[in-house]
């Protein structure tokens, strides 16, 4: 979905049908981002923060510090932007607000995928 949104927001202006098309990727990646964050509460973090190992639950908790400004950036942006007047009206703030918040995701995913999910593998493992 993030590449999909990528794509569009290449483009300088919004296309024809793109804004409402741009609509529908935000709300998609709202439901995955909702799925993804359900499963790191239920599993990944419970995990982590119970370890006994103060460096495994430091990192769950820094983790977790982190998120709470995206998701509250994130949240302001859907509700400014799941409108499809919005976007189609305000598309050049529409494109920067989305290439910023599309960096820190991946940013954040990269952390996840390199630092955070090997950690919980490791514990889950022994």
């Amino acid at each position: 979905i993030m590449g999909r949104m990528g794509e569009l927001l290449a483009l300088e202006r919004c296309p024809p049908q793109g804004a409402e098309r741009l609509r529908t990727l935000l709300v998609e990646l709202n439901a995955q981002l909702i799925l993804h964050l359900s499963v790191e509460q239920k599993l990944v973090y419970p995990a982590l923060l119970a370890s006994p190992d103060p460096w495994q639950a430091g990192m769950a908790r820094r983790h977790l510090a982190e998120m709470g400004p995206l998701g509250e950036r994130f949240r302001a942006y859907l509700k400014r932007f799941t409108i499809t007047e919005n976007i189609a009206g305000q598309y050049p703030a529409f494109r920067a607000e989305s290439l910023e918040l599309l960096k820190a995701l991946r940013e954040r995913n990269f952390r996840e995928e390199n630092e955070l999910y090997p950690l919980y593998e490791k514990f889950s493992a022994s």
